[in-house]
């Protein structure tokens, strides 16, 4: 009898690793890979003296295995699959693409209730994306639905679509993990895109293209692109309790704007009633569209290391510097404004951020 020698990775002779090779499938260099490292460590374990012979015997036994514990998996995955989407995955997918479409119609009516100086409004549509498969645009048919019209044979019908949705992913991707191809078919977002609508007095409304956005003046190309923004802003805040902050944080707000655009951009934030925070170099608010703000305007001294803060309070009628009267405070909101401002008491606190500080 031959001498049985142990079976080591390195000892592992060229000829047999090919046969190894053969047992795994030709593209699945991992599986190939892993199979050599689990036999060497189950010589190291438990001491099993195997000899080069026998690697072919011994892999058709794994691959008998991996095609049983395979076909087991498949049938697992099947069942768990449809028990999630029995359990109201479908379900849960029709309700939030409805709940998706409400929220874009109050978008969409509270962007074109804002019509611009010039009379053109925007508005705003989620539409089905143009690139989607037979089957995503079967999918998006049976949840346009609504829910007395999709009814219990709709629902089957969306689980039998996803089902084929997920199987034809999974083949696509036969490396993807269970949880990927499910993140990938159930994300219903994929299968839309918000459209852009402009409405010009006279005109047939259009889509917002970028081409019609070049033709529009300054404060046209201004508010379009910032109307939409504080419509969703509006949408999601609204869903909120009525004590909730509204805040909407924007870093260098406007910047590249024209001056002369910036009182109706700043009054589509009253008229949504966003809470506004917003940094930018040069950014003071002082237009009739807004009722009430506060500057923080900070300046920094390289040679001092140091930065000093001077607050200046709108309040719809004038700018109050609220630090008059401290020492040095004048030279330095000349240096920082260009001018020197005059000091004004506001005829009326009531109403005013200095009410509500006193």
């Amino acid at each position: 009898m031959a001498e049985r020698t142990a079976l080591d990775l390195d000892a592992l002779a060229v000829s047999d690793r090919f046969q190894l090779f053969n047992f795994t499938r030709r593209d699945d260099h991992i599986t190939y890979l892993w199979i050599l490292r689990a036999m060497d460590r189950l010589r190291e374990v438990h001491q099993v003296q195997v000899g080069a012979e026998d690697v072919a015997a011994a892999l058709r036994s794994l691959a008998d295995r991996v095609e049983e514990q395979g076909a087991l998996l498949q049938e697992e995955e099947h069942r768990v699959l449809e028990d999630e989407l029995l359990g109201g995955i479908a379900q849960q997918i029709h309700e939030r693409v409805r709940d998706a479409r409400d929220l874009v119609r109050d978008m969409d009516r509270d962007t074109r209730a804002r019509p611009m100086s010039s009379g053109t409004r925007i508005g705003i549509r989620w539409v089905r994306d143009e690139s989607l498969t037979d089957r995503q645009r079967l999918a998006t048919q049976l949840v346009k639905r609504d829910e007395a019209g999709l009814g219990p044979s709709g629902l089957a019908e969306l689980r039998a679509v996803l089902r084929d949705m997920i199987r034809d992913h999974h083949a696509a991707h036969p490396r993807a993990s269970y949880k990927q191809v499910l993140a990938a078919v159930l994300d219903y977002r994929a299968w839309y895109r918000f459209e852009l609508r402009l409405a010009v007095p006279g005109q047939e409304e259009v889509r917002l293209t970028r081409n019609k956005h070049e033709q529009m003046s300054g404060g046209e190309k201004s508010a379009a692109i910032h109307l939409p923004l504080f419509a969703a802003a509006n949408a999601l805040y609204s869903s909120a309790a009525p004590t909730c902050p509204r805040v909407v944080a924007l870093d260098e707000a406007f910047a590249g704007i024209d001056d002369r655009y910036k009182p109706e951009l700043m009054g589509l934030t009253v008229t949504f009633d966003l809470d506004m925070f917003m940094t930018g170099h040069d950014l003071w608010v002082h237009y009739d569209t807004v009722p009430m703000a506060a500057h923080y305007d900070m300046h920094h001294d390289k040679g001092a290391h140091t930065v000093s803060a001077l607050l200046m309070l709108w309040d719809g009628e004038q700018t109050v510097d609220a630090d008059a009267g401290f020492s040095g405070n004048e030279e330095l909101a000349a240096e920082l404004l260009g001018i020197t401002p005059s000091r004004f008491v506001p005829q009326s606190t009531a109403g005013t951020l200095l009410a509500e500080a006193g």
